[in-house]
């Protein structure tokens, strides 16, 4: 019982300092996600885009994952899409016929 009483009480410390120190943790977050922006658009990668709330969900075309229609990756088709670049690179490959080889 008094084990029981002893972890109550620190429960109860640890939740109020959690809830004192939340904000400034999420003032972190968002600077160390303003940072890792920075760095990123330096080294010359596009920014990142949000999804906004009600965006139109896009199947990819090679792995069948869901995205936001604004990162959806398309050629010349809108009607099909891909998640990356990579997903469409391999999509071409397997279009691609594949020759024989020489024996």
């Amino acid at each position: 019982m008094k084990y029981l009483l002893i972890l109550t009480i620190l429960a109860f410390v640890a939740a109020f300092i959690y809830v004192r120190v939340r904000p400034y943790l999420a003032t972190a977050r968002r600077v160390l996600g303003f940072v890792r922006d920075a760095r990123n658009l330096a080294a010359g990668a596009p920014p990142r885009r949000a999804s906004r709330a009600g965006e139109t969900l896009v199947r990819c075309s090679t792995c069948g994952t869901w995205l936001p229609a604004s990162r959806a990756v398309s050629r010349h088709n809108p009607a099909v899409v891909y998640c990356s670049h990579a997903c469409l690179e391999r999509a071409a490959a397997a279009r691609e016929p594949r020759r024989k080889s020489a024996s």
